[in-house]
């Protein structure tokens, strides 16, 4: 299992950016999970991490990953239709208020953009539509780090 959890796709999806999660996800298939309501940590924003760096890949591709993770999540059984939805809608609208506004500055995040505006997030074809672009983004940001 832990080769397994440390690759970032699940069911040919591939969640990076939110490999914490995507683990987690991954994790409760082979044993039952449990869920604290407490706060055991803080989160901190500080220079150095993702979180203050969103024209960074690694925010941009946690941003994206979370509509990765609901697909997985749904395709699991794990989320119900409108849960489902509800996480893709509360996602979109994330995505788009930190990139629809500097759409020309972020090149990068152009076809994720226009994809987010022009399909409805309830067409049935909309994970594989998803899949096409978001594997497209991952690869044009790989092409750049080589």
């Amino acid at each position: 299992m832990a080769e397994e959890l440390s690759q970032s796709v699940f069911d040919g999806v591939p969640y990076i950016g939110m490999d914490d999660l995507g683990s987690f996800l991954r994790s409760s298939m082979h044993s039952p999970l449990v869920f604290i309501n407490q706060h055991l940590g803080i989160f901190r924003k500080s220079d150095g991490n993702n979180s203050s760096h969103p024209k960074r890949m690694p925010f941009k591709q946690a941003l994206i990953a979370w509509f990765a993770l609901a697909i997985v999540g749904k395709r699991m059984g794990k989320l119900n239709d409108q849960d489902y939805l509800y996480a893709l809608a509360h996602r979109k609208a994330n995505l788009l208020a930190h990139y629809q506004k500097s759409y020309t500055e972020e090149q990068d995040m152009q076809e994720i953009i226009d994809f987010f505006n022009s399909v409805a997030l309830t067409a049935p074809d909309f994970s594989e539509k998803f899949m096409l672009v978001w594997n497209r983004f991952l690869a044009t940001e790989h092409e750049l780090a080589v």
